[in-house]
């Protein structure tokens, strides 16, 4: 069951680093979730190879390995809900910025 429950260490890393990261689009938070998001597409191909070991000794792999993947699938959705969160503020900041230049082309044509 310690095979099976491992994404979850990357899973409170990973909600850590994105809380850290904050809410604004930098470099750092576009590597983070980069490396967010590919640990849990890595770790549901590798399934098989993750419990390869495991095989030989005749125990029933099959409510571990859905742990398993269960857990990287919650990894997945918490980077999924963080990418909705930038889209979100993308979305504001740009409707902000349409709204100033609107706001200062109509200011400019009226002087």
């Amino acid at each position: 069951m310690a095979t099976a429950s491992s994404p979850m260490k990357q899973i409170l890393m990973t909600g850590v680093m994105m809380f850290m990261s904050g809410n604004t689009l930098q470099i750092f938070s576009i590597m983070m979730l980069g490396m967010a998001m590919w640990t849990p597409i890595r770790g549901l191909l590798e399934t098989g190879k993750v419990f390869e070991r495991y095989e030989d000794r005749g125990v029933d792999l099959v409510m571990p390995k859905l742990i398993y993947i269960a857990l990287n699938l919650g990894g997945f959705a918490l980077v999924c809900w963080k990418l909705r969160w930038y889209r979100f503020r993308w979305m504001f900041n740009q409707q902000e910025i349409r709204s100033s230049y609107l706001l200062t082309t109509v200011h400019i044509a009226h002087h």
